[in-house]
C-alpha cells in the first residue's frame, strides 16, 4: 500500500528546514551550503534531500514561501 499522507515528523522537519534555509540564506546568501541549513534545522543532510532533491529546489521553495507570505 502506498502512503499518501506525509508523516507528521516529515511535515515538521520540512518546515524546520525551510525556516533554517530562509535564515541561513538571509545571513550568508544562497552560496551557503545544505550542510549549514541542515545543522541549523537540527536534521541531517539526508533529511533535507528527502524533501528537496537539489539545493536549487530548496532555494526555490524558500522563494515561493516568501512570495506566499
Amino acid at each position: 500500500m502506498l502512503e499518501t499522507a506525509k508523516r507528521s515528523d516529515a511535515v515538521r522537519n520540512r518546515r524546520r528546514v525551510l525556516a533554517a534555509a530562509e535564515a541561513v540564506f538571509a545571513e550568508r546568501g544562497v552560496d551557503a551550503g545544505v550542510a549549514e541549513v541542515a545543522e541549523r534545522a537540527g536534521v541531517g543532510r539526508a533529511t533535507v534531500y528527502r524533501s528537496f532533491p537539489t539545493k536549487e529546489h530548496l532555494v526555490a521553495a524558500v522563494a515561493v514561501a516568501r512570495l506566499e507570505d
